[in-house]
């Protein structure tokens, strides 16, 4: 996410207007952090997103345990859950949905490890930009 926030910080900073969707526990932090950008949240505010929560406990667990091919499977689901549930509940809120069709955006800025940038632009019919730090094989780290 870090590499899209820096994207999305250089393009307000050049004049664009840069929304931020994001589940609603999360705005706070995020305005702090970035208060050149305008957000849009989904979901309840009390509620802390499970994929948050797993980004603090699954690499623990595979770092510090042998959980074996099975372990390894199930973290993989539980991670995977987690970006379930947080692109359902983007994509079920018709209210944000409307908002962001009647929007008129000119291009939809994502984090490819998540389907939901894929889904959200294929749905506001505009082009989608994918972004990583780097490759996931490490063929670009040298």
């Amino acid at each position: 996410w870090m590499d899209v926030a820096k994207i999305a910080e250089v393009l307000a900073s050049r004049g664009h207007v840069v929304t931020v969707v994001a589940p609603a526990s999360e705005e706070s932090d995020l305005m702090r952090k970035l208060p050149t950008l305008k957000f849009e949240t989904y979901g309840v505010p009390e509620k802390i997103p499970q994929m948050k929560i797993n980004l603090k406990t699954v690499p623990a667990k595979m770092a510090f345990s042998k959980p074996g091919v099975l372990g390894y499977l199930s973290l993989f689901g539980r991670l995977t859950s987690g970006l379930m549930e947080n692109c359902e509940g983007m994509l079920s809120d018709t209210q944000l949905m409307t908002k962001l069709k009647n929007s008129h955006y000119d291009v939809v800025l994502t984090y490819p490890l998540s389907s939901c940038g894929s889904i959200v632009a294929q749905y506001l019919n505009l082009p989608l930009v994918c972004t990583l730090r780097s490759m996931p094989t490490g063929t670009d780290i040298r």
